[in-house]
């Protein structure tokens, strides 16, 4: 096969997969909170994929530099497959619990697994285009998923949409089987978590610029998480929405996600990463506060247009700099290590934002989490402007 079709699969098979993805997570939010009408519940469900993350995070990143890449991408797929598959069949929260820790293990493994691969399997000139293309047809899904959920919740059909989401890691598994395997050897020496955090830690030190942007973002990810995870319950509670209309507010986040990856695209190789992160990120945040002041569909939908908008063409800027910036020898490392780090703190800030908007109200709450993005997003803003801040314009790999 040529390159070209490789990447044309790898796309199709991310595109897929994602599709299933957000068919399932408002399928699941709302079999979740109409089994326990407690926002706590929602809440948890949330904090159990960065809790996998959290425990798996840096060993998966080692894995992923050491195994088959590709094998590692596909394994972790069809191991999805199976848990996501069987969640209808579960009797009660705590299995469903379990099922979500396993798929989301498996998914830890497949984004530490993804990057190293996407760079090794896609030539340098192309990234720029080929990273829009993957957030166009990935960000594409958050429109066409919740539209498609929200027909099958008409229905009551939670467990149909589900099951979609099974099917779509199956398709998504056959379609990345096709791949190269690119690193087949993997790295000689056997796993090492000790040595593996050292190397991590020594390189982020010596590149305090990267760890400062990539803290600066997480910040955003984080908070933005926790605002998140009280989505389905701020739309219930605070726009006093139905379930359509809980659909339609995650339709217009995936509209402003999908125009902000086809700008992404147009621009191409003129990208810029110090504009996409130092003004992506901190617009994003901003839309975050304004949502979370909004007390009518129209204004919340408006506000998250321009919130996926902004993260999207933020969402780019990251992944390409971290293309530029971890040498592909320890990406999966490093970035399974930030992952962790990232996942740690979001369990915490959903966890608190469960507490409180159980106690306080689901308004104060988001409004709380968005300020602390927006000032993740100043922090950011400073680092990417900064004058000193010549990694995000560098072309070459730093050294170890």
């Amino acid at each position: 096969m040529t390159r070209r079709i490789h990447i044309a699969l790898l796309l199709a098979g991310l595109a897929i997969s994602s599709l299933g993805d957000q068919i399932y997570l408002v399928a699941l939010n709302v079999r979740v909170l109409d089994a326990s009408h407690s926002s706590l519940a929602v809440s948890g469900l949330w904090m159990v994929p960065p809790l996998a993350g959290l425990l798996l995070g840096s060993v998966s990143g080692g894995l992923a530099d050491r195994w088959d890449r590709r094998r590692s991408l596909v394994a972790s797929n069809l191991l999805s497959t199976v848990t996501v598959g069987l969640i209808p069949l579960m009797p009660n929260i705590f299995l469903i619990y379990a099922a979500v820790f396993l798929t989301s293990a498996a998914g830890t493994l497949f984004m530490t697994a993804l990057p190293p691969y996407f760079k090794l399997l896609v030539p340098e000139s192309a990234w720029a285009r080929t990273t829009s293309l993957r957030g166009l047809f990935t960000y594409g899904s958050l429109v066409l998923g919740p539209a498609v959920a929200g027909l099958l919740l008409l229905h009551d059909q939670t467990g149909t949409a589900i099951w979609i989401d099974s099917a779509s890691f199956l398709a998504s598994a056959l379609a990345l089987i096709f791949l190269p395997p690119l690193n087949p050897g993997g790295l000689p020496e056997p796993a090492d978590w000790r040595k593996d955090m050292a190397l991590v830690a020594r390189f982020l030190r010596q590149h305090r610029g990267i760890l400062a942007v990539i803290a600066g973002f997480s910040g955003i990810i984080v908070f933005g998480s926790a605002a998140d995870a009280q989505e389905v319950v701020f739309a219930r509670q605070a726009l006093h929405l139905g379930r359509s209309g809980y659909s339609l507010l995650v339709g217009a986040a995936g509209v402003g996600y999908v125009v902000g990856a086809a700008l992404a695209v147009l621009w191409g190789k003129r990208l810029s990463r110090r504009l996409a992160l130092g003004v992506g990120a901190l617009l994003s945040a901003a839309c975050y506060v304004l949502y979370s002041r909004t007390t009518t569909l129209s204004e919340a939908a408006a506000t998250l247009i321009g919130l996926g908008i902004f993260q999207s063409i933020a969402n780019a800027g990251l992944s390409l700099h971290l293309q530029y910036a971890l040498p592909t020898a320890i990406m999966g490392r490093v970035m399974g290590t930030v992952q962790a780090a990232q996942y740690g703190l979001t369990v915490i800030a959903v966890l608190i934002g469960g507490v409180t908007a159980s106690s306080l109200g689901v308004r104060p709450m988001m409004t709380s989490a968005a300020l602390a993005a927006l000032l993740s997003g100043l922090f950011l803003t400073w680092q990417a402007w900064r004058p000193t801040a010549g990694h995000l314009t560098r072309q070459e790999e730093p050294s170890l």
